[in-house]
């Protein structure tokens, strides 16, 4: 976990050792500590000792993660998954209502004989 207090430490190390390039890299820790310290403090109280993690599928696709929270996989990647199987889904379908089709139109032909 990233101590802010650390970073802000850094920064005032760098600062005394002066430079403007060092000024410059010293704001971006102080910036950077300011920012998680913000971001941390719209955690719930649950999350506030959890690492939060951002993890990538073989595929590319990015997401959040933390500790306590169960991983159900990529959500992306999931997506594509259920339009991929309600596309087949829907081919299946359509076969099924040709074929009912083309059955219903010989019962029509046949029900003559049937009778």
């Amino acid at each position: 976990m990233i101590d802010t207090e650390d970073l802000r430490e850094y920064a005032h190390q760098i600062r005394a050792s002066g430079g403007n390039a060092d000024t410059q890299a010293a704001d971006r820790l102080d910036e950077a500590a300011q920012t998680i310290e913000t971001l941390r403090k719209q955690l719930p109280e649950s999350m506030e000792h959890c690492t939060i993690r951002f993890i990538e599928c073989e595929h590319g696709h990015g997401r959040l993660t933390a500790d306590n929270w169960a991983s159900h996989g990529c959500d992306a990647c999931l997506i594509a998954e259920l339009r991929w199987q309600n596309r087949a889904m829907i081919d299946t379908l359509i076969e099924v209502i040709t074929a009912f089709s083309a059955l219903e139109g010989t019962f029509e032909r046949l029900k003559p004989w049937l009778k």
